[in-house]
């Protein structure tokens, strides 16, 4: 006994891995308009940074960033980077 396929079973068939095949295109359509508003701000020596060796970068809960220098560390709120640093006698700001 052969057994047939409805052609409705087909058209799903059909339509659902056409879809799966278009899902790269969609999830690239949108990392590139997420890319496409993104800012980036260059930190240096010149914007409070104790140097411009950075051996880690870590971003907490809050979206705060820290960076881990040979000094110390440092701490960037978007705004100033605020250097805790077991050199200094207390914590400086620049």
């Amino acid at each position: 006994m052969k057994s047939k396929l409805r052609p409705s079973f087909v058209l799903i068939l059909i339509s659902s891995l056409l879809a799966f095949l278009s899902l790269p295109s969609l999830v690239l359509a949108q990392s590139d308009a997420v890319l496409s508003h993104l800012e980036f701000k260059r930190l240096s020596t010149l914007t409070g940074l104790p140097t411009d060796e950075v051996q880690k970068v870590y971003q907490d809960k809050d979206g705060l960033m820290w960076f881990a220098t040979r000094y110390g560390f440092c701490h960037y709120d978007g705004y100033d980077v605020t250097l805790y640093s077991s050199f200094a006698s207390s914590t400086c700001q620049f």
